[in-house]
């Protein structure tokens, strides 16, 4: 009877054939043929039309547990169930092909496991690389940030002191002026007054045209030393009128000549920049007259990048910036120095020995507060 047949490969065998009442047709144990069985889930499962699985304990003693199946059995014509076909199948060789298919699960995954790990290594470890220069390359610029936070403090410190330098600097010098010539000066003019008044000039001997020639070299020095002090009126001045008011006085009082060039159309500028470049110009033409005797005088103004550029250079002996007393004390590279660092500019010297000199001065548009 094929119904008796074994499948040796799923270890699974007919066992019992039911009629829908409960009562076993055939049975593999002849014994319990013709026998009336309670109806469990599975067989429930089955005569409702469905396959019913249900684990099974040993229907003999010593015998090994079993997974049963319960197949419908179906009328050809009718559809009905007119039977119940019981299968089992030894539940050690499912565990055993359950353990093997574990087994094989976890082996895949580690495996996979793996390969994801080795693809993803490389990744990970150039991440890692990456992260490593970014901090080093972040530590780098804090530490730059550090030190350019203490150059701009340094800075800071060196344009307040030459603030504080400069602070009601015109005002003294209109007023040091202001009392040279009201004081020394009318004293002077008053002195030669009477010189004429006493001995006019055919009576005057040697010596006292001599001590009138003194007093009227006096008087042009007094004049001279008050002019420097004393700055035009500037506020109703553009920058290159003013600039060219303080060069034709150094032409007037040097009897030199000076190379002057303005770009056109400077703009406006502040007023304490309009000073401090009018001192500026006026310093250095002093300095080149001093030490360069007017030879090679130029005057430049040009601007840059929403800054003003002043030079003033010569073409005498020259001098080493780094031995230069006067630019570390007294007043008169650094008192330049001061005047462009005070409104937020920069003041950079240019001279070598048997070469000129070049001053050079960087203003803001805008004098800072």
């Amino acid at each position: 009877m094929a119904f008796e047949a074994r499948s040796a490969g799923a270890h699974m065998s007919a066992e019992r054939l039911w009629a829908p009442d409960g009562r076993v047709i055939f049975a593999a144990d002849p014994t319990q043929t013709d026998r009336r069985l309670n109806i469990g889930h599975g067989m429930a499962e089955a005569l409702a039309g469905r396959i019913g699985v249900q684990p099974g304990g040993a229907d003999l003693p010593g015998s090994p547990p079993t997974i049963r199946a319960f197949v419908p059995v179906r009328d050809d014509v009718t559809g009905a169930v007119v039977a119940v076909a019981e299968f089992a199948q030894d539940a050690t060789s499912a565990m055993s092909l359950l353990s093997w298919s574990r087994s094989r699960t976890w082996l895949i995954v580690g495996l996979a496991m793996a390969a994801m790990f080795g693809a993803l290594y490389p990744v990970i470890a150039r991440g890692q690389s990456q992260i490593t220069r970014q901090r080093l390359d972040l530590d780098d610029r804090l530490r730059e940030l550090t030190r350019l936070h203490r150059s701009n403090a340094l800075l800071q410190m060196r344009l307040d002191r030459a603030r504080t330098r400069q602070v009601d600097v015109e005002p003294h010098l209109r007023r040091i002026g202001a009392d040279i010539h009201d004081g020394v000066g009318q004293l002077l003019a008053i002195a030669l007054l009477k010189i004429d008044q006493l001995f006019p000039d055919g009576a005057r001997n040697a010596d006292q045209r001599a001590i009138r020639d003194m007093l009227e070299d006096a008087m042009a020095e007094i004049r001279a030393m008050v002019g420097q002090l004393m700055l035009p009126h500037l506020k109703s001045m553009s920058l290159t009128t003013a600039v060219e008011t303080m060069v034709a006085k150094h032409r007037h009082r040097t009897s030199t000549d000076v190379d002057l060039w303005i770009e056109p159309d400077l703009g406006p500028v502040d007023d304490a920049v309009k000073v401090a470049v009018c001192r500026f110009v006026q310093e250095g033409l002093n300095n080149a007259f001093k030490h360069a005797h007017g030879c090679g005088q130029s005057v430049v103004l040009t601007t840059s990048e929403a800054c003003l550029l002043v030079t003033v250079s010569d073409l005498g002996p020259g001098f080493d910036p780094q031995d230069s007393p006067g630019l570390h004390g007294g007043m008169g590279l650094v008192g330049l120095r001061d005047r462009v660092e005070s409104v937020g500019g920069a003041f950079v010297i240019s001279s070598t020995p048997g070469a000129g000199t070049v001053l050079s001065g960087r203003f803001p548009m805008t004098g800072e507060a």
